[in-house]
C-alpha cells in the first residue's frame, strides 16, 4: 500500500509549499512506517539474484549494507573524500561501476546518504548533480 490518499495530498501538497515548484502527485508518493521500512521495500524488488549490486557510500550507514547481504545481493563500495569534505568524485563513481560490471555484477541502485552518517557532510548541489546525472546516464535507480 502507498498509504492513505489524504496523507500522500497533504505531503504533496507540503512539499510544493517548501520547494516553491510542483510537486510529484499524490499518485507517486509511498509512505512507509520508517526510512528502514522503505529502504527494505526497495531493496526487495530491485534485488532479484547474487549478482545484483548495490553502490553503497563509505563510510556508511550500516542499513544499506545488512538488507544488500540479508536480500542475497552484492555491495559495491564507492569511497568519500574526506579531504574534498566527504564527497563523492564522478570518477571514483565511474571506477567502482566499470570494476562491478567486470566482475559480472549488475548494479541496480546506487544509495546516498545526505547529510552523511556518520560523516556529517552535506552534499553540495555540484555534487548532487553529478550523482543524478551518473544514475540517469547508467540507468541506476538513485536511492536518498
Amino acid at each position: 500500500s502507498q498509504g492513505i490518499l489524504a496523507f500522500r495530498e497533504h505531503v504533496a501538497n507540503f512539499i510544493e509549499a517548501r520547494d516553491g515548484h510542483t510537486a510529484p502527485c499524490a499518485d507517486d508518493i509511498f509512505l512507509t512506517n520508517g526510512a528502514s521500512a522503505g529502504i527494505n521495500h526497495i531493496l526487495q524488488a530491485l534485488i532479484a539474484g547474487s549478482n545484483d549490486a548495490v553502490m553503497i557510500p563509505i563510510p556508511q550507514y550500516p542499513i544499506y549494507s545488512a538488507l544488500i547481504t540479508l536480500l542475497g545481493g552484492r555491495q559495491v563500495g564507492y569511497e568519500l573524500d574526506e579531504s574534498l569534505g566527504w564527497a563523492v568524485t564522478k570518477s571514483e563513481l565511474e571506477k567502482q561501476l566499470r570494476q562491478a560490471r567486470e566482475n559480472g555484477l549488475t548494479v541496480k541502485a546506487m544509495a546516498i546518504i545526505n547529510p552523511g552518517n556518520p560523516t556529517g557532510q552535506v552534499m553540495d548541489r555540484d555534487v548532487l548533480e553529478i550523482i543524478c546525472r551518473f544514475c540517469s546516464d547508467n540507468q541506476i535507480v538513485l536511492l536518498a
